[in-house]
């Protein structure tokens, strides 16, 4: 029997967005608001924003990270 995964938690706030977080070793998956990083955010630049952290600390690969945000536009969202 499998153990469960360990999950992480964050909040973020960036104006009126704010980001629940949930952070696990994986694969790489990213998924926010149950739709797929390219398809909530198609502008590259926004797509960075969310990245750039995980690319920094070479762990892009690595993580699985599960989002739900809500409020503002989606620049604010992805800074958030």
């Amino acid at each position: 029997m499998s153990a469960a995964k360990k999950f992480y938690l964050g909040t973020g706030r960036r104006k009126t967005s704010v980001p629940l977080v949930r952070i696990c070793e994986g694969s790489g998956q990213i998924v926010i608001n149950d739709r797929e990083l390219a398809d909530f955010f198609p502008v590259m630049q926004d797509q960075g924003a969310v990245v750039g952290p995980l690319n920094l600390l070479d762990m892009r690969n690595r993580l699985d990270v599960f989002v739900n945000v809500n409020g503002g536009g989606h620049t604010g969202q992805a800074g958030a």
